[in-house]
């Protein structure tokens, strides 16, 4: 692994880049906070949602900064190789190469814009639940209603909740960002909204 690019340099939005020394003290600090790149009886679910926390903790990157696809090529590719191999062992492009689908921003974003609801555990949120939160983006550009469908969903303790609940019900709400520009509406209306798509889902059950 390595820790500085000849290449690197700070975004065109400011800040600095990071040099090698302090690269690997952060890549220290998520490898200890992690514990292990061993995927236990929660397995990869547990390994996500500790990776993010980890991140999201010691990276502290600007929304902006991580929006730049090369931050994450760079640190996937040669600051944190090993959890690229532990989590996708084939080795998927997407998952090596800076985007939406990258191994590593794909949780950190998860931590950013969900925080404590991205946990682990029986009733957590589930990949495909993620996805259909994090990959709108119409709902993901508007962090408070990615987090308040992400509470809606929670609600619900359906063993197929992914495609009997959450799909249908991320589909209504996208459809709501057309005709309104959901990030001016105060949070309580926002609520009420959401509320509504939600309760359409469950009398179509």
């Amino acid at each position: 692994m390595r820790f500085s690019h000849q290449r690197a340099a700070a975004a065109p939005t400011g800040g600095r880049a990071v040099r090698g020394p302090e690269m690997r003290e952060i890549r220290d600090a998520v490898i200890t906070d992690i514990g292990s790149l061993r995927q236990g009886r929660q397995g990869q679910q547990d390994l996500d949602a500790r990776l993010g926390r980890a991140l999201h903790q010691h990276l502290q990157i600007q929304r902006s900064d991580a929006g730049q696809r090369e931050v994450w090529s760079f640190l996937t590719l040669l600051v944190f190789p090993d959890i690229l191999r532990a989590r996708f062992p084939d080795l998927q492009r997407a998952r090596a190469l800076g985007g939406e689908r990258n191994v590593l921003y794909r949780v950190w974003l998860r931590q950013e814009l969900l925080g404590d609801l991205a946990r682990s555990g029986p009733n957590a949120l589930r990949e495909d639940e993620f996805v259909q939160l994090l990959e709108r983006r119409a709902v993901a550009r508007i962090p408070h209603l990615s987090r308040i469908c992400a509470e809606e969903i929670l609600t619900q303790d359906h063993p197929n909740r992914p495609d009997v609940f959450t799909r249908p019900f991320m589909k209504l709400v996208v459809r709501l960002t057309g005709p309104l520009d959901l990030g001016a509406v105060p949070e309580d209306e926002l609520r009420g909204l959401v509320a509504r798509q939600r309760q359409a889902v469950l009398d179509s059950l």
